[in-house]
């Protein structure tokens, strides 16, 4: 038999009255991480070396036998936790983590085990490149001893988040990148995200002005009677704004930051259109939105990144995506370092990673290379971390 959370917590508090008495519980079990909720998770970041976490398990109260339990991966867990939390966890293959015990004990008297030792290890290239964010599911099971599982809390999902460790381009007003496509796309959907560091941002209005960033413009072409205009254009600074505010450009309005940016600081900035509304997230946060008019946008073969005549800085720039789905703000946080190149609606993704050269890979595998402005040369930054 298990007991629900709520039967215990009913059974634990007593009304009588206006005066309220508590009955103690008596040989309840629990993972002491889950602080007695149901569909928990605990997160762990691995970068370039293995790392350790630990997990107890705790009694109500102590009895007066030893208990014995056994520790078990069970996928289950996982899938219950991804159906409640509406996420797309994987589990961590087996060669990836050791549990350096299944088996623990409380001795009698009293109430929390020795730690369970969970040992991960550094994740592999192919984890790196996939995008996928990974867990563990865990549960308890009794093996000896007068106690009960506290339904839920007898589970728990181990989160394993991959530091983004990358090599990370930077170009300028001379190496400028040339984003290439396969084809035109008509989007009343988009989102388009990149992670960015300015070393030089205007701090007065009109200061070091229209710093170019992402910007894809229409071809213009006509077809079936329909002209390809449109244009999706980012950049810091405008003749009437400070030059450390963001703006966006796109169905002939235009959008500008409520926050003012720093120089030499990462952001990861996301701009989301669902038709009829602009929304600006930076660092996961919403930070300003707008109404749009019902129209699409027509984004032509060939992109850029950065301008000639007024990019003053020498931005470095990473996970550069752009989308014809508007994501949500959920999917947003959750993925700001690095994304699995299948995702739905992806359209390109450039990581923007190699650590040398002047060309970069499309991670969704759909587009040409993109590449530097003819005579340029990019500067690579080693080893950055974005999260």
């Amino acid at each position: 038999m298990r007991l629900g959370t709520a039967a215990i917590a009913a059974g634990m508090l007593l009304l009588s009255g206006c005066q309220q008495q508590y009955t103690p519980l008596d040989g309840i079990a629990y993972i002491a991480q889950t602080e007695m909720q149901g569909n928990t998770g605990q997160s762990v970041i691995v970068g370039l070396e293995d790392v350790s976490t630990t997990l107890n398990v705790r009694l109500s109260n102590p009895i007066s036998e030893e208990v014995t339990l056994e520790c078990i991966v069970d996928d289950t867990v996982l899938a219950e936790y991804n159906e409640a939390h509406t996420t797309s966890l994987e589990a961590l293959p087996q060669g990836q983590f050791v549990l350096d015990t299944k088996e623990v004990k409380i001795a009698q008297g009293s109430v929390v085990s020795a730690p369970i030792n969970i040992t991960i290890k550094a994740p592999t290239q192919e984890m790196k490149d996939s995008g996928k964010k990974y867990a563990i599911g865990l549960r308890i099971a009794k093996k000896s001893g007068a106690v009960t599982l506290l339904d839920g809390a007898d589970k728990i999902v181990v989160l394993v988040a991959q530091q983004a460790i990358q090599d990370v381009v930077q170009f300028g007003s001379r190496s400028n990148i040339v984003l290439n496509l396969a084809e035109e796309h008509a989007l009343k959907t988009w989102t388009v995200e990149f992670m960015v560091n300015m070393d030089i941002l205007g701090k007065r209005m009109g200061q070091y002005n229209n710093q170019a960033l992402f910007g894809f413009w229409g071809s213009g072409i006509e077809e079936n009677g329909v002209r390809h205009s449109g244009e999706i254009y980012t950049r810091f600074g405008d003749a009437p704004i400070e030059g450390n505010r963001f703006q966006v450009k796109t169905k002939g309005t235009q959008m500008n930051s409520n926050m003012l940016f720093n120089e030499n600081t990462w952001y990861h900035i996301a701009l989301v259109c669902n038709n009829t509304k602009l929304s600006l997230y930076v660092n996961g946060d919403l930070d300003n939105e707008m109404d749009l008019p019902d129209e699409v946008v027509w984004i032509a073969k060939e992109g850029y990144l950065g301008n000639e005549d007024y990019l003053r800085a020498n931005p470095m720039m990473a996970q550069v995506r752009l989308w014809n789905v508007a994501r949500t703000q959920n999917q947003i946080k959750e993925n700001m370092a690095t994304i699995d190149p299948s995702s739905q609606g992806l359209i390109a993704y450039w990581r923007f990673n190699e650590g040398k050269g002047n060309t970069f890979k499309d991670a969704t595998g759909k587009n040409p290379d993109a590449g530097v402005k003819a005579g340029g040369n990019v500067v690579w930054i080693p080893d950055v971390k974005l999260n």
